[in-house]
């Protein structure tokens, strides 16, 4: 199985988060009475970001990045390609 970019991409981001002490947790987010979203939480058994399972790996690093770049990741390292995407992001918002 070839993994494409975007896999690449979202594996290297899930070891950013746990070095941020965050792990990432695939649910099925639909239900039909409440809207819920993907997104950062703390729960008893850790520190969380929950992802729609049915997101692509692109959808699934879109809401990594945006996490990240709510974090001050000055001590830790990242890949530089990853940091400059990330510094992207943050000039264009």
């Amino acid at each position: 199985m070839k993994l494409e970019k975007d896999d690449i991409l979202y594996e290297e981001l899930k070891l950013v988060l746990e070095k941020l002490g965050v792990t990432v947790e695939l649910r099925n987010l639909v239900d039909d009475e409440l809207s819920i979203h993907s997104g950062y939480c703390e729960l008893k058994s850790g520190r969380k970001l929950i992802l729609d399972k049915r997101f692509s790996a692109h959808e699934r690093v879109s809401v990594i990045m945006q996490f990240l770049k709510t974090r001050n990741l000055d001590n830790i390292f990242i890949h530089p390609a990853i940091r400059a995407r990330l510094e992207n992001i943050e000039k264009n918002v």
